[in-house]
């Protein structure tokens, strides 16, 4: 089968942009909007140029056109909805990688020469999407509708549970999806997301996606998916109708009707009657991550919310607010761990610093990136804005422990479907792979508090599979555990994960505690199944307010 990835191709042509660094942005939304705010001013050198050669720019004026229409003709009010969802934040960047590659050429012949240093100039400053991203944006949606159970005919006609209506796909957009699933083997979802493509296909007015290429990809994933020799077969019969001269179609034909052919009478009526059903991986962690509760009542009933001081002076007159989400091991939920002004500041000036996070490989040292987690990260020191530094402060008064040897603040903003798969924080895992990271003087990551800097409208839950706990993300509020046992042995129980982002906007930070400087309030034991202090105990210096 020959294909051409023709509507992936690099955003801009090589006159316009000579050196272009692949950018990773599917990997976060912030870029998303950042690009929008650079898109926006490149819509108005189009619109100024359009007036001044109507007849040249024909393409241009249908590229504005587009845009408007796709979003509501509202420019400046749909920034935000664009950027906190995965399916407009899909169809936006098709729009400045695909349909700027249709028009490139028309707009080289026909701008005249300040517009087009203009164009240039504005390009090269900003990082814009390339296959990657059209390929990472596609491929999420293939995790999303596993873990959620979504229909992908749903997200196609912007119907998704718990979240806005949006902008209903074109055929053109949903073999985008479809097509990226089949190259990457995932044949069942590809065939729902091609029959979907297909169903519009036949009801639009102005066909955005090749008829012909797009049976022959429904067939292929049709067939690798359930061996339906006989859909694969009519489908091979439309594209000869369509064009007898497509290439494979003797062999294909010769292929599956030979299979037809050889079947039984029973095999051919299930054939014919077969309906594409996605099939969903419910696992527990995606049920988990749908919010399901799982947790057993007997373990449930003893959790309890409650005011803690520590006996610090500084906490006499505004406690630590906890609830217990689980007791063996502890995992809490502290309230107002960072203010709304805060956590503001920082999603200001970070953005700037992210790069694309990585995972340590087997055998390496090295990270690499992975589909097992798709956000951006930055690492701030506290010289970068004063805001840094009352932040890192208060975790230590939070949690109880000693914040001097604490990693720098890490940041994280999650991308189109954004998560990040089951991992542990701890370094001293059994195959050794993050081993190096373990410094001498401050030891392994002793604590986890992960602070949620964003309300998320759908999704973007942390998860602890063993535990059969869920948090959804609260803005202001934190998520508070120990990766070690007191004995500095790593607690398996802590396996975590990040839920894909359903939609709307996560930005999470990070402040990653050393085992370094704990002897006071966290000593080391002598022996790995060390007692664990009573979290539910009502010591003299705690208040119980409420009971989860």
């Amino acid at each position: 089968m020959e294909f051409h990835i023709k509507v992936f191709a690099v955003v801009v042509l090589a006159s316009l942009l000579p050196i272009y660094v692949s950018s990773d942005i599917f990997a976060s939304m912030v870029d998303v909007e950042t690009l929008m705010d650079t898109e926006k001013n490149l819509l108005d050198i189009l619109r100024e140029t359009a007036q001044k050669e109507i007849e040249k720019l024909t393409l241009a004026k249908r590229y504005i056109s587009k845009f408007k229409k796709a979003y509501n003709s509202h420019v400046d009010d749909t920034w935000e909805d664009i950027a906190t969802s995965p399916i407009k934040a899909f169809q936006f960047i098709k729009h400045v990688t695909a349909d700027w590659k249709l028009m490139s050429t028309k707009i080289e012949e026909s701008i005249v020469n300040d517009r087009t240093a203009s164009v240039r100039l504005l390009r090269s400053e900003r990082r814009f999407p390339d296959e990657d991203d059209i390929k990472g944006s596609a491929l999420a949606f293939n995790r999303l509708q596993n873990t959620y159970k979504i229909q992908p005919r749903d997200i196609a006609y912007g119907k998704v549970p718990g979240t806005r209506r949006t902008p209903a796909f074109t055929s053109r957009e949903a073999f985008i999806v479809g097509h990226q699933q089949a190259l990457e083997k995932q044949f069942n979802s590809a065939s729902a997301w091609l029959e979907v493509s297909l169903d519009i296909f036949n009801t639009e007015t102005v066909k955005t996606q090749t008829h012909t290429e797009l049976l022959d990809w429904l067939q292929y994933s049709i067939f690798h998916d359930s061996g339906n020799a006989y859909r694969a077969l009519e489908l091979m019969k439309d594209i000869q109708k369509i064009d007898p001269t497509y290439a494979n179609i003797p062999d294909n034909l010769k292929t599956y009707g030979g299979i037809v052919e050889n079947g039984t009478a029973a095999e051919l009526e299930r054939m014919k009657s077969e309906v594409i059903q996605p099939k969903y991986i419910d696992d527990h962690y995606a049920a988990l991550c749908r919010g399901e509760d799982l947790m057993d009542p007997e373990l449930s009933r003893d959790l309890v919310c409650y005011l803690e001081t520590y006996d610090n002076p500084y906490l006499l007159i505004q406690p630590v607010k906890l609830e217990l989400a689980n007791l063996d091991p502890v995992v809490y939920v502290v309230y107002n761990a960072i203010l709304d002004s805060q956590a503001e500041r920082i999603k200001k000036i970070g953005p700037q610093h992210l790069f694309r996070a990585k995972v340590i490989a087997q055998n390496s040292t090295q990270g690499v990136n992975s589909d097992t987690r798709i956000s951006k990260i930055a690492f701030l020191e506290e010289s970068v804005d004063e805001v840094i530094k009352t932040v890192n402060a208060y975790t230590g008064h939070a949690t109880n422990l000693n914040a001097s040897l604490a990693e720098h603040l890490q940041i994280n903003n999650y991308g189109v479907g954004g998560y990040y798969y089951s991992h542990y924080d701890f370094f001293r895992d059994k195959e050794g792979v993050g081993h190096h990271l373990i410094e001498s003087k401050k030891g392994d990551r002793i604590a986890t508090f992960l602070m949620y800097m964003s309300d998320v409208e759908s999704g973007g839950a942390t998860v602890f599979p063993h535990l059969n706990v869920t948090l959804f993300p609260v803005k202001g509020a934190a998520a508070f555990w120990y990766n070690l046992h007191m004995d500095g042995e790593p607690d398996q129980r802590t396996l975590h994960s990040g839920c894909p982002v359903l939609s709307g906007m996560k930005w999470v930070s990070n402040k990653w505690f050393r085992e370094g400087g704990q002897y006071v309030t966290r000593p080391c034991a002598l022996f790995q199944d060390s007692p664990e202090p009573e979290p539910n105990v009502v010591s003299a210096n705690t208040i119980v307010v409420a009971s989860a």
